[in-house]
């Protein structure tokens, strides 16, 4: 307490170095009052208020490194999902590229037409001439008929359901605007085909997916049955076996045809070229022409730089060269395993799994084509797709059958 005798006071210098303490508040009931019980004030000792000072500045140190951490993850996740945008579109771009190159690699292998029919000849008026397009791939092929050949009126059937013609259409779908394309809603091709009889000119049976040979024989029938007298089935069919396999590709054919066995029993595990030929047999199409083509599953491309180029960029160079040959056939290697894994493989993947989520067109991980050695084998061995492409004719009149006496 100090005392009231000005001269028995301290001075202000000796004050401040004999304090040892801050006075920080003006709470009442100081429990060290420097100027008596009027003027009280809390007092915090030195080394409390540097152990304060200390932890402020470790905790804004704190923020900083924080706020600093935050920002690295930041520009992480932006730079992951930037790749990962990068990558979609990558993937985009490649399979349209795939289906460019399936579309190409059809017309070549049917002789440079898309329907090469002698329907290809006769189509004049779209309100009469129609086609029909079976396709286990997708609408592609019914969109190509319809731009090359305005003069006739494609439909295409599918489980899609069918496009209402009063919202637009996507623009990721360019040809869905083509007037003289139609899409019909049928659910299964187990069903009788939504179309009166002799309705068709011609029917496009192409690359149907692996079914029971009830089914095939069931398609060949209405086929007929919608066909006018006088048209044409066309089909292109890939067989499931390969040929000229080894061993790591009948191990690979073996698995997959035991998964396809597993997850439906009823699909026919034979050729369809066997089961085509056989139907339309049974049921009188007359003037079947038929050939026999082979697409390579493996090819000798080891540059990594002609996957770069585009199937278009491939086709249009005006001198031939052997990186241009290689580049063109690991397009049509590459149409045939999509088309072969479309056909079968998606079969042996159970529901819901990624190659069914991401569609005919998906890569999945667990494909026999990702199998390094199955691929090896099958380049130093020449294996090959097997594809019958032919056509044959509805009589005009029918085979009128009567007993022989």
């Amino acid at each position: 307490m100090l005392s009231n005798d000005p001269e028995q006071r301290p001075t202000a210098s000796e004050l401040l170095n004999s304090l040892s303490a801050y006075d920080i508040s003006r709470r009442t009931g100081s429990l060290q009052p420097l100027f008596g019980p009027c003027c009280g004030r809390t007092l915090v000792p030195l080394k409390t208020h540097a152990a304060a000072i200390a932890e402020l500045k470790f905790e804004i140190m704190r923020l900083k490194d924080q706020n600093s951490q935050y920002k690295r993850d930041s520009m992480k996740e932006m730079e992951r999902l930037k790749s990962i945008a990068d990558s979609e579109a990558a993937s985009k771009v490649d399979k349209a590229q795939l289906r460019f190159g399936a579309l190409m690699t059809s017309k070549w292998l049917s002789y440079g037409r898309v329907i090469f029919s002698p329907v290809h000849f006769e189509l004049r008026d779209p309100t009469q001439d129609r086609v029909l397009v079976i396709d286990g791939t997708g609408k592609d092929w019914s969109y190509y008929c319809a731009l090359s050949y305005p003069e006739a009126t494609v439909y295409d059937m599918g489980p899609e359901p069918q496009a209402d013609p009063k919202v637009a259409r996507p623009p990721s779908e360019p040809w869905s605007i083509l007037s003289n394309h139609r899409h019909i809603h049928h659910p299964s091709l187990s069903n009788p085909f939504p179309f009166p009889t002799h309705f068709f000119v011609c029917v496009v049976l192409r690359l149907p997916i692996a079914r029971a040979s009830s089914v095939y024989r069931f398609i060949l029938a209405e086929s007929k049955r919608v066909l006018r007298p006088g048209g044409y089935v066309e089909f292109s069919v890939l067989d499931i076996d390969l040929v000229n396999m080894g061993d790591h590709g009948r191990r690979a054919l073996r698995g997959m045809k035991m998964r396809i066995q597993q997850e439906d029993e009823s699909i026919s595990l034979r050729n369809v070229s066997d089961e085509v030929l056989a139907a339309i047999g049974s049921r009188g199409f007359i003037e079947c022409n038929s050939s026999v083509a082979r697409i390579p599953v493996a090819s000798g491309l080891v540059a990594s730089g002609l996957h770069q180029a585009s199937f278009s960029d491939l086709l249009n160079h005006q001198q031939p060269s052997e990186s241009v040959d290689n580049g063109v056939t690991d397009m049509v290697t590459r149409v045939g395993q999509w088309w072969y894994s479309c056909c079968y493989e998606a079969l042996a993947t159970p529901k819901g799994d990624e190659f069914n989520a991401t569609g005919c067109g998906g890569a999945s991980e667990t494909s026999i084509w990702h199998d390094k050695k199955l691929i090896t084998e099958c380049r130093k061995r020449g294996t090959s797709f097997r594809l019958l492409i032919g056509y044959a004719q509805k009589p005009h009149t029918e085979m009128r059958r009567t007993l022989s006496l």
